[in-house]
């Protein structure tokens, strides 16, 4: 009998086990309002950067905002990578979101960069985002604490010398 009870208790425990829920297509998701950064992965899966933040809680998130178009993109994306590679994983992690209009030159950036985390911004320029953070030039970068907290809006280049001191500083607070 006790045997029965304990099988019954683990199956229902079992059965209402939480499934993780799968990511959305892009085209499968409502991107009418304009208060969320709409964001889609290499595999045209949907998120928001508030998604990406809260599940990048625990760790340092530096943002990097792009476009292809930008002066010294391919000096940038040498220091991020390098920058990437150095930090320790478990403590840091490096979002990077092209900004361009046009999909070719994101599938272009695949091909050759070694970045880990890699998204392409929809209607960005009609965002309130892009507008409440004062978008004029790129690249620009974006830095939040190990909450989901923004700490620095308009946070250091890659190619700045005082940012890898700086960051292993947070990372040590």
């Amino acid at each position: 009998m006790k045997n029965l009870l304990f099988l019954t208790l683990l199956a229902l425990m079992v059965s209402c086990k939480k499934e993780p829920q799968k990511p959305l297509r892009y085209a499968d998701v409502d991107t009418s309002s304009k208060d969320v950064l709409h964001l889609s992965d290499p595999d045209d899966y949907y998120y928001s950067l508030e998604d990406l933040i809260e599940a990048s809680q625990g760790k340092l998130v530096y943002v990097n905002f792009w476009a292809s178009y930008e002066f010294g993109f391919k000096e940038s994306m040498r220091a991020l990578e390098k920058l990437e590679k150095e930090m320790p994983k478990e403590d840091f992690k490096i979002i990077n979101i092209c900004l361009d209009a046009a999909m070719r030159p994101f599938e272009e950036h695949l091909t050759i960069t070694t970045l880990e985390h890699n998204y392409i911004a929809r209607g960005f320029e009609d965002s309130n985002f892009a507008e409440e953070y004062d978008f004029v030039a790129l690249p620009r970068f974006m830095l939040y604490d190990r909450k989901g907290k923004l700490i620095d809006n308009d946070a250091m280049a890659p190619t700045n010398e005082n940012l890898e001191s700086t960051l292993q500083l947070l990372i040590e607070q």
